[in-house]
């Protein structure tokens, strides 16, 4: 716990140092006013489906940030004389995009929804729609020298896994869109602002969990692959 808790200070800093957070607050600011200003019918489905691509971009873009930043600054060579456990590394970084997702994803809510929302389901479904995706972005990235490199191939992906919104918007739809990992999160999100069918976020909680596990595993193995193992060679 004590390694952890040194890890997640670390990379609080780093996120401040930056400029990550500060970002973070001009898009909760931004996208406060502009929901603030959408006609009452509609705010809430844009309200979901700005959350869905914002936590979805914010998820596929931090921790590739993290890893060619580390990466840049040589923090990573460390690796060959004091290794971090691969799952070490990736809990620390989850760890700061959870509180800092749930923290924004919240304030936009209740500047421009106000209080009265399911936050159980809330937080659960921005734990379901970024992990992932965080994880999987992160295996993705790894492979790539640089953000330069990683940005155009990460487009289809980020694109790609915004397809449940199609369905949520009456497009084309049908059971088959749960074979999507991002699903999970966009149905837990319908569930804390519109409740519905009690047994779907159920559901949604244990596809994003079927979902979240192999992600985090590949996240892991990339990890050893590019970091731990380079460095002690």
């Amino acid at each position: 716990m004590k390694a952890l808790a040194s890890m997640v200070r670390w990379d609080a800093v780093l996120n401040v140092r930056q400029g990550i957070v500060y970002a973070a607050l001009w898009v909760m600011l931004l996208w406060s006013a502009l929901l603030s200003l959408a006609p009452e019918a509609v705010r809430v489905p844009a309200l979901i489906s700005l959350l869905f691509l914002e936590i979805s971009i914010f998820a596929l873009y931090l921790l590739p940030g993290f890893y060619y930043l580390e990466k840049g600054e040589r923090v990573l060579d460390s690796q060959a004389v004091a290794p971090v456990p691969a799952g070490l590394w990736l809990l620390s970084k989850t760890l700061v995009f959870a509180l800092q997702t749930w923290a924004v994803a919240t304030a936009i809510t209740l500047i421009a929804h106000g209080p009265d929302v399911r936050w159980g389901w809330f937080f659960a479904a921005i734990a379901w729609a970024g992990l992932p995706l965080l994880w999987l972005g992160f295996a993705c990235a790894a492979r790539y020298d640089g953000i330069s490199a990683y940005l155009l191939p990460s487009v289809p992906l980020l694109l790609g896994l915004q397809a449940p919104l199609l369905p949520y918007w009456g497009i084309w739809p049908g059971a088959w869109w749960w074979v999507f990992p991002t699903m999970p999160g966009l149905a837990l999100l319908e569930a804390a602002f519109a409740g519905g069918d009690p047994a779907r976020p159920v559901l949604a909680l244990g596809l994003g969990a079927l979902y979240a596990l192999p992600c985090f595993w590949l996240a892991r193995k990339s990890f050893q692959a590019r970091v731990i193992r380079p460095a002690g060679a």
